[in-house]
């Protein structure tokens, strides 16, 4: 039976791994957006990014409950599931800047001109400082899990 630190875990990774595949489908680079060709061109759907970044901060509340609530049934609870919250929230903070990124994106691509390159850089910047956040904290929480299971195991 999987402990239920492990089990949250494993849900906030599942939610780690669909929102990497967002980040990478707007950052990656690729051929196929600068060289706008009928046919192979495909564009970033930023507004169907927002709707599952929007899913995902869903998903992110009800682990960071499911974390608060074991943590307050546990009468000792190892470092390794207090440091759970704090990862919820550094990584709830990364999809909430870039969610904010393609809110105006998605509007700049229907002709609203109000987003300007300075504000596009500086939301950048802000959202890369949270994602050096998240995995800082993640990095943290990795070691927690590794003596988590040394002495669980």
């Amino acid at each position: 039976m999987v402990d239920p630190a492990t089990r949250i875990a494993v849900e906030v990774n599942g939610v780690l791994s669909r929102y990497i595949a967002i980040h990478d489908d707007i950052f990656t680079f690729s051929l196929r957006r600068v060289i706008p060709i009928p046919g192979i061109f495909r564009p970033i759907k930023f507004d169907e990014h927002r709707h599952r970044l929007s899913a995902l901060q869903d998903d992110l509340r009800r682990c960071d409950a499911a974390a608060s609530a074991v943590i307050q049934q546990t009468p000792s609870p190892h470092r390794f599931l207090l440091a759970i919250p704090e990862y919820i929230d550094s990584l709830a903070t990364a999809i909430d800047r870039l969610r904010a990124i393609c809110d105006h994106l998605q509007a700049k691509t229907e002709g609203d001109e109000s987003y300007t390159i300075a504000a596009h850089e500086a939301a950048t910047a802000a959202y890369q400082e949270s994602v050096t956040r998240y995995r800082d904290v993640g990095a943290r929480l990795n070691s927690e899990l590794a003596d988590f299971q040394a002495t669980s195991g």
